[in-house]
């Protein structure tokens, strides 16, 4: 039972780190067209991802224009 609790824990870890690391690269495009070719109630839900994914990848860019503030201009990135 506790193999499963953990295993479980992994889980839920790994796929919050995938989805703050898609959130930041590519906002909520790729959560909603999952959910265009999923459909159904996953669709609903999809939607609701990619627009926390949108707001994650906009504090990700307020991010880096305030430490590009303090820091200066640094080399550009990808």
């Amino acid at each position: 039972m506790i193999k499963l609790i953990v295993r479980a824990g992994c889980l839920t870890i790994i796929a919050a780190v995938a989805f703050v690391a898609i959130a930041l690269m590519s906002g909520g495009e790729k959560f909603r067209w999952f959910g265009e070719k999923v459909g159904g109630i996953v669709k609903k839900g999809t939607g609701e991802l990619g627009e926390q994914a949108d707001r994650i990848r906009d504090t990700g860019e307020k991010v880096k224009k305030t430490v590009d503030k303090v820091t200066g201009p640094g080399e550009e990135r990808k």
